[in-house]
């Protein structure tokens, strides 16, 4: 995509014709080098061609000061070409690896287009809780990802289950309805379920994924039932 101007074109269109678009923008990630944003500035530039309204930025530098002021940078460059930006956390990174680190991030930047992308999996595995995100203002919350998995886990690595096997709604144990139930109506909401183990073994996209998506529906119409009674 980067190369081909006809590729991006044949992209857009496909994507036109199946009523499908773009949510977010990911793998953006900072490093402790400066010389990245370039790359990230055509990289933009080229998901805004294809309509991304949001890109996400992962940052594993360990100075905190060079890390938030280039989530500044990185927000800057999406609204040059007419996107938001959020900043992910997760466990494991040096500085933003937990939601008040996210927080931060973003009262560092302080920008309306500018908010948190909260993970499930990893909101969660880094210690925080439902009430946390609850005393978020919704401004600060830019898009939610869900998924499911166990409490603890079983994988000797978290990178290794995070990136390729995470499990549908309900197949787990986090608190996703009760998420779900503190957030705006506004937000928008993906999945991220990467089922490495199961496209290996020659199960389709639509046989792992379409459980996924029945699961989170069935989350949101009971967040919608539970909006109504408690109203």
């Amino acid at each position: 995509l980067r190369s081909d101007p006809q590729l991006r074109r044949e992209l857009a269109a496909a994507l036109r014709d199946q009523g499908v678009s773009i949510s977010l923008g990911e793998g953006f990630v900072a490093m402790p080098r400066p010389n990245q944003f370039p790359q990230f500035n055509a990289d933009a530039a080229l998901l805004a061609e294809l309509g991304a309204p949001c890109v996400n930025l992962v940052s594993v530098d360990a100075d905190a000061s060079r890390a938030f002021d280039n989530c500044g940078r990185f927000a800057e460059l999406a609204a040059s070409h007419g996107m938001r930006a959020t900043v992910e956390f997760l466990p494991g990174l040096p500085v933003i690896k937990d939601l008040p680190a996210a927080v931060a991030a973003v009262s560092h930047v302080a920008r309306p287009d500018f908010g948190i992308l909260i993970d499930a999996m990893h909101l969660f595995r880094s210690g925080g809780s439902v009430t946390d995100v609850a005393h978020l203002n919704a401004a600060e919350i830019g898009y939610v990802q869900l998924c499911d998995v166990p409490e603890v886990s079983s994988f000797s690595s978290y990178a290794d289950e995070a990136r390729f096997e995470r499990l549908a709604p309900g197949k787990g144990e986090l608190p996703l309805r009760e998420l779900l139930e503190v957030l705006s109506p506004d937000v928008f909401i993906g999945l991220e379920l990467p089922k490495r183990s199961a496209a290996a073994s020659g199960v389709d996209i639509v046989e792992r994924l379409g459980p996924a998506v029945n699961a989170s529906r069935r989350l949101l119409q009971e967040r919608s039932a539970w909006s109504k009674r408690s109203s």
